[in-house]
């Protein structure tokens, strides 16, 4: 059942953050509540701003990762919305859930950050969040573009 105030906030919600709602419940790989939806935009909006980081392109990277899937584990063994390899990042999800939202992107936008401070760019940034492929940048970057020219704000 979905909770009364959550709910409310979905209802509530600006034309913008609708439409990202939208998007999000669209383009996901599963079959996601409106409180989980609620919960990407909320969690995508509090760990981007916290990390610098356009939401966006926090979006366009769970989008590319996961397709909204808190659940998905990689053969590589990547965990939750964005993916994080918990080996390769043991300071950055030390207490962090991955397979949940907010744990997941908390991690992922924590660890896009450090690289895109790094390597000084975001596509530069992207490559090395990829463990380096530039197609995997270029795929995120154009979901990001479209997401941006939709006029979508988050």
């Amino acid at each position: 059942m979905i909770k009364p105030l959550l709910l409310s906030a979905f209802l509530l919600a600006s034309p913008s953050q609708a439409s990202v709602q939208s998007w999000i419940k669209s383009e996901s790989a599963v079959d996601l509540k409106y409180y989980e939806i609620f919960s990407f935009v909320r969690s995508t909006v509090k760990w981007s701003k916290h990390n610098d980081i356009d939401p966006l392109l926090t979006l366009a990277v769970i989008h590319t990762e996961s397709r909204f899937n808190k659940k998905a584990v990689s053969n590589k063994g990547a965990i939750g919305v964005m993916q994080v390899i918990p080996k390769w990042h043991p300071e950055e999800v030390k207490g962090i859930k991955l397979d949940t939202i907010d744990g997941g992107i908390k991690a992922g936008t924590t660890v896009l950050k450090k690289y895109i401070v790094k390597s000084k760019s975001v596509k530069g940034g992207l490559v090395r969040y990829s463990g380096g492929s530039k197609a995997y940048a270029n795929k995120v970057l154009k979901t990001y573009n479209v997401l941006n020219k939709g006029k979508i704000k988050v």
